[in-house]
């Protein structure tokens, strides 16, 4: 276990020494296309020393990226080969007879993962081969629908785009430092064929935590595809003298309406990339807006304790009412001062009360209760049956009559 344990905390450093590096070189390049922006009012991104710092970044993020994926390949053919569980009546989970075998390795280091993530970082602006290319993408004008014309990028100016990707080892720390993916979740996830990684931890934050984990991404998703959609519709915007697609606020508001299905029209892209990016969005958001009805709706149900307590408050105050109406029904026959008029309505009041409590309890019958009723469902029966006999009612009236006979003669 100490060594399962020495290799879990090596991994996990590496881990995030190479998100750190990764999302370094993201910052240095986003500032870096404004500046260029800025001052070229184009996205050549060729400053030398940026592009130096960007690589020596990069660089050490692949070094802490293979060693990451070196420890954890150690750690994970540490298993648990036998344990068992003694529960106490304190709900205190005591583990006994653990033993740790250790396997050889059957994965290679250079797997498929870690080519695509090194894949992921090789995407960065160039110092010296990519700095001043440029590549024209030909399209319809959709002002007029005739007319050809040329949109030209920086090859550094896309490789900077590509350079979002690298949000993904930020999420993948952010996600490993949560207490799903440790020594001991590995460990009881095994148990049962389950891999303690990320795609789990997500199911578990969308499960304990499901408004912010989708606030969250919905926030994340916003930026990012902002930002993309922007970089791509900017040189557009620069050679038909269009200030909204170069305006970051615009972009967002884009992506908004985009990702809700909305689409006013007032802003849309005109370019061929930024369509693929506005599709993107479209179908990203539908996913987004689904998971977020889903968190309001787990939001706003109740839990077992909160099913019971509403439905025994909403039954037993509707008896009351049915129980006053009832009261002042019969004092009202005893005392025959009442007219028939006025016995009519207050029984009428009466039975309409009892309408209503009768509809209460069938809706809230469909309210699925916790494991065990509450003790005042008895009384809420009770009051039910008591309604519908009328018995304990008429003594309870003839009480309060001559109660209030003595007060009148005390008067």
């Amino acid at each position: 276990l100490d060594e399962a344990l020495l290799y879990y905390n090596k991994w996990r450093l590496f881990d995030i020494l190479a998100s750190i590096f990764a999302v370094t070189g993201l910052l240095i390049a986003t500032i870096e296309y404004e500046y260029s922006w800025g001052i070229y009012g184009d996205g050549r991104m060729d400053n030398r020393t940026s592009n130096f710092i960007i690589l020596a970044t990069t660089v050490a993020a692949v070094i802490f990226l293979i060693q990451r994926h070196y420890y954890k390949r150690i750690w994970s053919n540490l298993k648990i080969h036998r344990f068992s569980k003694l529960i106490s009546f304190s709900k205190k989970i005591q583990l006994n007879k653990v033993r740790v075998l250790i396997k050889p390795s059957k994965t290679k280091l250079f797997n498929r993962a870690l080519i695509m993530e090194m894949l992921l970082l090789l995407a960065f602006p160039y110092p010296f081969a990519f700095a001043n290319l440029e590549f024209g993408i030909s399209q319809y004008k959709i002002e007029t629908g005739d007319t050809v014309v040329n949109v030209y990028y920086q090859v550094n100016e896309f490789m900077y785009a590509l350079m979002f990707l690298r949000v993904y080892f930020l999420f993948r720390v952010l996600l490993s430092m949560r207490s799903f993916t440790d020594n001991y979740a590995a460990s009881i996830c095994s148990l049962y064929g389950v891999r303690a990684n990320q795609r789990f931890t997500m199911k578990c934050l969308l499960r304990l935590n499901p408004l912010s984990a989708t606030l969250t991404a919905n926030f994340v998703s916003v930026i990012i595809l902002a930002a993309l959609l922007r970089i791509m519709e900017r040189p557009y915007g620069q050679q038909f003298q269009d200030p909204s697609l170069e305006s970051f606020p615009e972009m967002v508001w884009l992506v908004i309406i985009t990702m809700t299905t909305v689409g006013y029209g007032d802003i849309y892209p005109h370019t061929t990339l930024g369509k693929v990016i506005g599709i993107i969005t479209c179908l990203w958001g539908s996913i987004l807006v689904s998971l977020m009805v889903f968190a309001v709706s787990n939001v706003m149900e109740f839990s077992n304790e909160q099913a019971n307590a509403f439905i025994v408050l909403t039954n037993t105050r509707s008896a009351a009412q049915v129980v006053i109406e009832a009261l002042q029904y019969n004092l009202m026959k005893k005392r025959g001062d009442a007219s028939m008029s006025e016995l009519q309505a207050q029984y009428r009041r009466m039975k309409m009360r009892l309408v209503k409590f009768n509809q209460t309890i069938k809706k809230n019958a469909l309210i699925p209760m916790g494991v065990g009723s509450s003790p005042d469902d008895t009384l809420t029966h009770s009051v039910v049956n008591q309604v519908h006999s009328y018995q304990p009612l008429t003594e309870v009236a003839e009480a309060l009559y001559a109660l209030e006979r003595k007060i009148d003669e005390l008067a």
